[in-house]
């Protein structure tokens, strides 16, 4: 990726205003593969995606939308995963896909537009591909 001149790198805090880390709201499209599950409050974490978007611009979130028994009993052993932080994640840092569609209404998005399962509900386990259109023209 480095032979692009025009492209950019650089580390954004998501749990942090990225108007204070010199970012603004120019970007057509933020995609986010499984990083947002792990902050303290998704709500939060939302609204922070929504400004860094111009006006129409899209979120475009990878996650695992089914919660089960396994993953949190094998991924929650790791240290400093998941710190039982009561935002409606009582027992694991996953959300349902209702939760994710209510935290980006409640930020200021359209809610899950597209809804994408790795496999039949059934048998899904890993992710959902969730794209959400950004309602409104100012970031809050």
């Amino acid at each position: 990726m480095t032979d692009f001149r025009d492209i950019s790198y650089s580390v954004l805090g998501t749990e942090v205003d990225p108007r204070t880390q010199g970012y603004q709201p120019v970007y057509d499209v933020v995609v986010a593969s499984r990083a947002l599950h792990g902050t303290a409050s998704i709500s939060q974490t939302l609204r922070n995606c929504r400004k860094l978007l111009r006006p129409g611009g899209n979120v475009v979130l990878l996650e695992q939308t089914i919660i089960n028994n396994v993953a949190p009993g094998l991924i929650g052993t790791l240290t400093g995963h998941w710190d039982d932080i009561p935002d409606g994640r009582a027992n694991g840092p996953f959300a349902s896909l209702e939760t994710w569609d209510e935290s980006l209404k409640g930020a200021g998005f359209s809610g899950a537009e597209l809804v994408l399962d790795n496999y039949p509900r059934q048998n899904n386990m890993i992710t959902t591909l969730v794209l959400t259109l950004m309602e409104g023209s100012n970031p809050q």
